[in-house]
């Protein structure tokens, strides 16, 4: 069978200041053909709603790749092949529960065997759907890399944290950016 692939390679970054004060950022690396260029975008943790932490920001990276590779299949693929899509995370946590705990948390409405909430449960569910999405579109494989081996991704995550630290202390506001 025949399939139209897509590779993403995701990154996600977190400062922990005093806590009310934690910073979250992610990047995601679309690869062309070849593997030698890339698009990439990067998104802000919002502090409106849950503290950015560690976790939020890797499932965060996550959700934006699955995001980004449903708009580009749905706006530029149409009636072509299905999709085959591998994202590449250098974060243990997320690839785990993508790989291990994903299907058993919808099963269950995003609890655990026992019956407590999973943290960040707002995210997780979101992804569980993104998740189903794409998976009616082709096969989804989540792989685990070393920070050391995702060469694109974590320079334009920490580009993006530094940015982002760099704008709050100069107190200027991210209404403009993308943020979850």
């Amino acid at each position: 069978m025949s399939y139209y692939n897509m590779t993403f390679y995701v990154s996600s970054g977190f400062r922990d200041y005093p806590r009310s004060s934690a910073i979250g950022a992610v990047a995601a690396c679309s690869m062309f053909a070849g593997g030698n260029l890339y698009w990439y975008t990067t998104a802000y943790l919002d502090r409106r709603g849950a503290i950015p932490t560690e976790q939020r920001a890797g499932i965060t990276a996550i959700v934006v790749a699955l995001e980004w590779a449903l708009y580009e299949y749905d706006n530029r693929r149409s009636g072509n092949p299905p999709l085959r899509l591998t994202i590449y995370s250098d974060s243990e946590y997320v690839t785990r529960c993508m790989r291990q705990n994903i299907a058993a948390w919808e099963r269950n409405d995003c609890v655990h065997s026992d019956g407590r909430a999973i943290y960040d449960l707002d995210l997780w569910r979101y992804i569980a759907y993104l998740n189903r999405r794409v998976r009616d579109l082709g096969p989804v494989y989540y792989m685990r890399i070393s920070r050391e081996e995702n060469i694109d991704a974590v320079p334009r995550c920490i580009e993006a944290l530094d940015r982002r630290e760099s704008e709050e202390q100069r107190g200027h506001s991210q209404a403009n950016d993308e943020s979850f």
